[in-house]
């Protein structure tokens, strides 16, 4: 177990402040949808990046191996800061796709069960086969225009066809992912061990949100791109009601980071002003509050050894400190009041009716399915008759407690970005 003591303790609040403070900076300075914006975003996604890497590395016990661990996490770190930071449009496909294979590495040497090895191919074959079309395209269009840096395609008059614009968004929403194409999250959440869980859905999948953002510059098909937020926010709607029947916990933090990215790849092609800047709160605000589930759910297989919801019952009556955690993790993540997810749904929502007002149709069964599936977690969880076996359930201790205040907090904090 890390061993965490008040001096570092004190020193490591004191940068995830100062990160805050930056994060806050940029996020205000967002203002419209053009280069400096793209800047703004790359920037916000890095210090997210750097906000988490402590809390990925201290979520975890000591892990077999731990030197070669950390380095690989290290490695997907960097791999991430780098597409982040690239302004050349071939170098961020570059690291968009190196910073895959140590998350392979990840799965197949740290995973849980057997079945880790499927979860890795499930990884690679769904990536390769999208990234390859994509890589084809990005050199036909970086030879049209005359250009590789993705800050003057802003200024070029140029649109894609239907067939190219389908493979750009076809290989940024298998990342993200969506529904239909979101068969490898769950699969990769369930094997990896916490810090892959965290890393997945905490920086990860905002690769494919920032690649979407970068490939509005070029000019995507209005007519693809209408097609894709159908499906996008039928398709959150339908996992959102299939959340309410599983029973692994894992598999349901999973499901709902794809109904969070269902929603994000929408707003990012509605092309709305309103509509990108509510899709920037959301990815921030999901890299918080989905890596603070992923680390209460590890807390509490670390203690009863499964992730069934039927067999954690009672974690009330065995442990009131980890359900209050729990019960304001899961307040932000269904955008409740006094958080930052209340403002970006407000923003979605708008965004999503100002493009037709026959999105209030799937966007009320979304917004609804999501709150019930959050309030049936916690209910479960919390709630009932504890068996028999966890007795002994252990206290949280000053490692765990520092991780999930960590994650929290900067959800509440960041409230009046919705004066934006």
């Amino acid at each position: 177990m890390i061993f965490l003591t008040r001096t570092k303790i004190k020193f490591e609040f004191l940068s995830l402040n100062i990160t805050l403070v930056i994060l806050t900076a940029v996020l205000i300075l967002s203002e419209s949808k053009d280069s400096s914006f793209i800047i703004l975003v790359g920037i916000t996604l890095i210090i997210l990046s750097i906000w988490l890497r402590k809390l990925i590395i201290s979520a975890n016990y000591y892990p077999k191996n731990f030197s070669l661990f950390i380095k690989i996490i290290y490695l997907i770190l960097i791999a991430l800061l780098l597409a982040f930071y690239a302004e050349k449009i071939l170098r961020y496909y570059f690291f968009f796709e190196v910073g895959l294979l140590p998350i392979f590495i990840l799965i197949i040497g740290w995973g849980y069960q057997p079945e880790r090895l499927l979860a890795s191919l499930f990884i690679f074959f769904y990536t390769v086969i999208a990234s390859l079309p994509l890589l084809i395209v990005l050199l036909n269009c970086t030879r049209n225009l005359g250009t590789t840096n993705f800050l003057l395609f802003h200024f070029a008059d140029f649109n894609l066809s239907f067939f190219n614009s389908m493979i750009i968004i076809v290989a940024f929403l298998v990342k993200l992912p969506i529904f239909g194409v979101h068969l490898w999250l769950p699969k990769a959440h369930v094997e990896a061990p916490v810090s892959g869980s965290i890393i997945l859905a905490g920086v990860l999948l905002k690769l494919g949100g920032y690649g979407l953002i970068l490939s509005s510059l070029i000019g995507l098909n209005i007519f693809l791109a209408k097609i894709v937020i159908i499906i996008s926010i039928f398709g959150g709607s339908i996992l959102a009601l299939e959340i309410l029947v599983l029973l692994d916990i894992k598999v349901i933090i999973a499901y709902s980071s794809v109904v969070h990215m269902s929603i994000v790849s929408a707003l990012i092609l509605s092309e709305l002003e309103m509509g990108i800047i509510g899709a920037v709160l959301m990815i921030i605000s999901h890299g918080f509050t989905s890596s603070a589930i992923f680390s209460g759910a590890n807390i509490i297989y670390e203690r009863s050894h499964t992730r069934r919801i039927i067999l954690n019952k009672g974690l009330l009556s065995l442990n009131p400190r980890i359900t209050i955690f729990w019960f304001i993790i899961l307040v932000i993540n269904f955008a409740g009041p006094f958080t930052i997810n209340l403002a970006r749904e407000i923003i979605m929502i708008n965004s999503l009716l100002f493009i037709s007002k026959i999105n209030i149709i799937p966007v009320f069964f979304l917004c609804f399915f999501s709150l019930c599936y959050n309030l049936i977690l916690y209910a479960t969880l919390q709630h009932g008759q504890f068996k028999s076996y966890m007795n002994s359930y252990k206290r949280l201790n000053l490692r765990e407690i520092l991780n999930l205040f960590s994650h929290i907090w900067p959800g509440l904090f960041l409230l009046f970005i919705a004066q934006l």
